[in-house]
């Protein structure tokens, strides 16, 4: 059953004018390969590199392997384009023995991307260096293509023939700045984008035909194709449930399937997820033992934290974030940190640990079998930009097992005495008096009274395997928005610039100061006409596509956003850019033509347009996108 039935024009057209979208995607590839100058891709030289080594070696290359004669062809190359220009050096080409700085090496990348892209190399071993990264990027050029049939491919089992999507979603995409540019670079995320376009094109194909041996197969190889060539989609091999339940559970049993389904992510939760850790405080190490429990010497309260040390295993590390609206407020004074302490046998421990950028202050103090409380002051620098608390018992592994609390958890504005505990008001330790004034605790849930759930270890490694980023962390991150918020926003903008028009290594931006407010207007007019086009539609949708849809969407948007999330804990913020979200292109750019499309039939019943402007609307503003990327990009280069 098509996603929407609604015929604007003949079929015949509407061939025709696919074959204008190839050849706008043609010229326009055509465009930004030799407009961008060489090397003015994110980390291209290290993605060429490691082409150029399994191109022109027997093996396949090793980590940290070289080729020190083509680094300094390489090199030149950079210099001789103005890479190194505003980067205050230029490398020493004459080095024999060190290796010449061309950026990060990409050689732990997966290889598949690689592989392909040189054996057209291959043939020309001989040839320039920057001729040769031309020939790469025109090799993503056709990796563009086969992308955007993937998109007509999709878009055509969605629909009846006819309906506008069925241009709309190609030339979206062939018209959209920031797609076009990674898509004619040479990186792994083009290989990336086009495998799980191809997946998704086979999962579609799959639900909606049903289900045979040739559409499973070819949904297995893209799946494959997908894992070995980049992190950012190995969801697929998790996907692939998905279309295999929803292409053998169809019609009236349909709902079989999504019981399934229903059931085997509550398992999974289940199975994964334990509850009892102590809420705002994150595992910055992996373990599966429990962080606090009731103790009845709990000076604060009825709960504590607990580290169970065990011979030759790392010890569990707990950190908590410090939000930049009370940091801020702390920089350049002096603070005090303390803690009751107390061990299973008389010990030799850390105190809490201030880390901020520039240092780690602790003390280091004997314990016993009863709670004592130590305290030390300090001042936080000035310029610091980032503030946590670090719970870490020992430095390494111990030789003898034993076990560590913590309750009582305080930093505070002043130098406070040391010979005097605080006298806390409530058992959460939120407020009090401290020698002879009273004071704010600034460490969030210091007696650990309150709890959040936790990813066990097995999960946490497991999951680690299909995502970027640490699920432990990100969890936390997600349950703790004060102190990510400042990440959030920065993210998201980042993000929304770079999904439109944002180029060279993200340092490139559109010109106009209302560029971006006007495309992210467009943006929310997209997202809100598809809502509005999904509930006047729902009884006509093809739910078990839409769930396909959304599960990709969710996690590939969603693993980008989060995915510079371990720099909230350890610094400087790491803030990903939407090239990250390219592989979900095709149901992120549907959902937006769908939504624009909603909302012009709606202004239609009230302003008579006919289907020619509103095309002609749809395809002059791209285009003046279009023009107005490539003006930025020669402007920035060209000065």
């Amino acid at each position: 059953m098509p996603l929407i039935k609604r015929i604007n024009f003949k079929v015949d057209k509407e061939h025709w004018a696919f074959c204008l979208v190839l050849l706008s995607s043609l010229i326009l590839g055509l465009l930004y390969i030799f407009l961008v100058p060489p090397w003015q891709h994110y980390d291209e030289p290290g993605h060429f590199e490691f082409t150029w080594l399994v191109a022109n070696r027997e093996k396949f290359p090793e980590l940290g392997e070289e080729d020190q004669q083509m680094r300094r062809e390489l090199a030149a190359s950079m210099m001789e384009h103005g890479f190194y220009k505003s980067m205050g050096f230029h490398p020493n080409l004459l080095l024999q023995e060190r290796e010449i700085w061309i950026g990060i090496s990409q050689i732990n990348d997966r290889p598949i991307y690689y592989i392909l892209l040189s054996a057209i190399l291959r043939f020309i071993p001989t040839s320039d260096i920057t001729f040769q990264l031309y020939v790469g990027r025109l090799v993503s050029l056709v990796f563009f293509f086969i992308c955007i049939l993937s998109a007509r491919g999709i878009v055509v089992e969605l629909t009846s023939p006819g309906h506008p999507l069925r241009w709309m979603l190609p030339a979206s995409l062939v018209l959209l700045p920031g797609l076009t540019d990674i898509m004619t670079a040479i990186n792994d995320d083009v290989g990336a984008t086009v495998f799980y376009s191809l997946f998704l094109w086979a999962g579609v194909r799959l639900i909606s035909r049903g289900f045979n041996w040739a559409r499973l197969l070819a949904l297995l190889i893209t799946a494959g194709l997908c894992f070995y060539t980049k992190n950012t989609v190995t969801i697929s091999i998790l996907l692939i449930i998905v279309p295999v339940i929803f292409s053998i559970f169809r019609g009236q049993r349909q709902r079989a399937a999504r019981v399934v389904l229903a059931v085997g992510a509550v398992a999974l939760a289940f199975s994964s997820l334990a509850w009892g850790d102590a809420a705002l405080w994150y595992r910055f190490t992996h373990s599966d033992m429990p962080t606090r429990q009731r103790d009845q010497q709990a000076p604060l309260g009825s709960q504590v934290f607990k580290f169970s040390l065990i011979p030759q295993t790392p010890p569990l590390k707990l950190i908590q974030i410090i939000p930049a609206t009370i940091e801020g407020n702390l920089r350049g004074k002096p603070v005090t940190l303390g803690a009751w302490i107390w061990a299973s046998r008389p010990s030799k421990v850390q105190t809490p640990i201030l880390v901020d950028q520039n240092q780690s202050i602790f003390r280091e103090v004997e314990v016993g079998t009863l709670p004592a409380f130590f305290s030390f002051s300090t001042k936080i620098s000035p310029g610091s930009s980032k503030l946590n608390i670090l719970l870490s018992p020992v430095k390494g592994a111990v030789k003898e097992a034993f076990t560590v609390y913590y309750d009582g958890i305080v930093l505070v504005e002043g130098k406070r005495p040391r010979d005097k505990h605080p006298d806390f008001d409530d058992s959460d330790g939120e407020r009090g008096r401290w020698g002879k004034s009273s004071f704010v605790n600034v460490v969030r849930n210091g007696s650990a009274e309150n709890a959040w759930p936790w990813i066990r270890n097995w999960a946490d490694r497991f999951i680690g395997r299909f995502f970027p980023g640490r699920p432990s962390i990100i969890l936390s991150i997600l349950l703790d928005p004060a102190a990510a918020k400042s990440y959030y926003q920065s993210t998201l903008i980042r993000v929304a610039q770079s999904f439109w028009a944002r180029f060279g290594w993200g340092h490139v931006p559109l010109l106009g100061i209302y560029s971006y407010p006007v495309l992210g207007l467009l943006t929310l007019a997209g997202l809100v006409g598809a809502i509005i086009a999904i509930v006047r539609h729902r009884k006509q949708l093809q739910w078990d596509l839409i769930f396909f849809f959304g599960v990709s969407l969710l996690f590939i948007w969603g693993s980008t956003i989060m995915r510079g999330s371990g720099s909230i804990v350890e610094g400087p913020y790491l803030i990903p850019v939407a090239r990250y979200a390219y592989p979900a292109i095709i149901p992120t750019m549907l959902l937006l033509n769908l939504g624009w499309l909603e909302l012009f039939y709606r202004i239609n019943r009230i302003i008579k347009i006919p289907s020619a402007v509103g095309s002609a609307i749809f395809l002059i503003l791209f285009l003046g996108l279009d023009v107005l990327s490539l003006l930025s990009i020669v402007k920035f280069y060209g000065n």
